[in-house]
């Protein structure tokens, strides 16, 4: 049997989608034949990325990147198109989708599927389209990343379909910890960021913060050249280091004592167009509880599906930049407790968070 993962994920690129996609992909294809459909929409960077699997420090695997143009529409129907080329008619198959309108194209042609969710469908007569069509057999299994999400699906269907859905957090890999140099030396004052700088992501409470803990040194790594602010307008103890690959980032870990993840109740993913703090799992959650970092989080609902306070990581209220610096020179200070937290994420991670551990939960519905 061989299995397609499609996805509308540019690849490369530096969102958390592609990282997922690409992360999940090379875990399956360790076991199974396995092909990936993506697309590109960022011509500009895959000519500068010279071996996509290197930049997300993966293992090669079969893939097929659609090129799209500037029509939206028209990128739709070539990535269908391609979709339905690759497909053989006499071939076993099996298909995992991230993608809405291959989702309910596949569906209706009556291939199994795997349905992977990360939102709820904001084009909504796509959802429409997708509520008369769960009752199918071919769909396997719906995959979401919280509880929250899987709760908002069963309000919001008209059948029971309770049993098809199931719940897998993002994950992230299993390191190697070694000592790696950097220019930038470790200390017990560094705190560290890493994600992107979209609304809600919480780079002005980062400010905040940094203004009342002018002894500690804040590293903040993303691209944050889309993000409307004045780098020249923060203190000098905040340092923005740009966009790191996967491959490149691991140095970057050592060098921070501290790493914060400090989502708002409004938390918006490229484009600006789409809250998901209500049903998100973010990637950088799992890649500092891989790293044994100690985790300081805003008490967001969703993500104590995953974090619990003084046992994996230490909690704040995101409205409340003293409480966050207080806990953080707190945490600075007393070495046992954060050894003692940042053991106890590294221990929940193995057990429940890599990639490894997901794939196989995935590849256990397909038959």
């Amino acid at each position: 049997m061989k299995i397609y993962y499609i996805a509308e994920a540019t690849i490369p690129s530096i969102s958390a989608y592609s990282q997922h996609v690409m992360q999940m992909s090379a875990k399956i294809s360790k076991k199974k034949n396995f092909k990936l459909i993506t697309i590109n929409q960022n011509k500009n960077l895959l000519h500068k990325v010279k071996n996509i699997f290197k930049f997300y420090d993966v293992n090669n695997f079969d893939i097929k990147i659609v090129n799209s143009s500037n029509i939206v529409f028209f990128n739709k129907i070539m990535f269908i198109l391609n979709i339905l080329k690759e497909i053989k008619i006499f071939e076993k198959k099996f298909f995992i989708s991230r993608s809405p309108i291959a989702s309910l194209i596949l569906l209706l042609l009556n291939c199994k599927i795997i349905v992977e969710l990360h939102h709820p469908f904001h084009n909504k007569i796509f959802f429409k389209i997708f509520n008369l069509l769960s009752k199918r057999k071919n769909l396997v299994q719906i995959i979401v990343i919280s509880k929250n999400l899987k709760k908002y699906l069963i309000e919001n269907t008209n059948y029971n379909i309770e049993n098809k859905i199931s719940v897998l957090p993002d994950s992230a890999n299993q390191k190697q910890h070694n000592l790696i140099k950097s220019k930038i030396n470790f200390s017990n004052k560094n705190v560290g960021y890493v994600g992107s700088f979209y609304k809600g992501r919480g780079i002005e409470l980062i400010k905040k913060i940094s203004l009342i803990l002018k002894d500690f040194n804040f590293y903040l790594i993303g691209d944050y050249s889309n993000y409307k602010f004045d780098s020249q307008n923060f203190p000098k103890n905040v340092n923005f280091l740009g966009f790191k690959n996967q491959s490149s980032l691991k140095k970057y870990y050592h060098i921070f004592d501290i790493v914060l993840a400090p989502y708002s109740d409004d938390v918006r993913v490229f484009g600006d167009k789409l809250d998901t703090s209500k049903f998100m799992s973010p990637l950088k959650i799992f890649e500092y509880m891989s790293n044994k970092k100690i985790i300081i989080s805003s008490n967001n609902q969703v993500l104590k599906e995953v974090l619990k306070n003084n046992l994996n990581c230490i909690l704040c209220n995101y409205k409340n930049p003293i409480e966050w610096a207080n806990k953080i020179r707190m945490v600075s200070s007393d070495t046992s407790l954060k050894k003692k937290i940042s053991m106890h994420a590294y221990s929940h991670f193995k057990r429940k968070y890599t990639w490894e551990t997901r794939a196989n939960k995935i590849l256990n519905f397909i038959k």
